[in-house]
């Protein structure tokens, strides 16, 4: 997200949200990206039960997939 100009920076942050998630919770982005600090969760598309991906810390995910622990 460096490569971004400092405004858009700006936005993202002034419109972003740390959610903390538990083992076997979900959250459903519908639109935006969740950028993943600390630990590792799967990536599904929306309304699956199947894992597409795990991802962890340092991962950007995009808009439109379940993340959950």
């Amino acid at each position: 997200l460096a490569d971004l100009p400092e405004e858009a920076q700006a936005e993202l942050a002034a419109g972003g949200q740390l959610l903390t998630l538990t083992s076997g919770q979900t959250v459903v982005l519908r639109e935006g990206a969740a950028l993943i600090t600390r630990g590792t969760v799967h990536v599904t598309l929306t309304y699956s039960d199947v894992s597409a991906a795990r991802v962890g810390a340092g991962a950007v995910v995009a808009a439109r997939c379940s993340v959950s622990c």
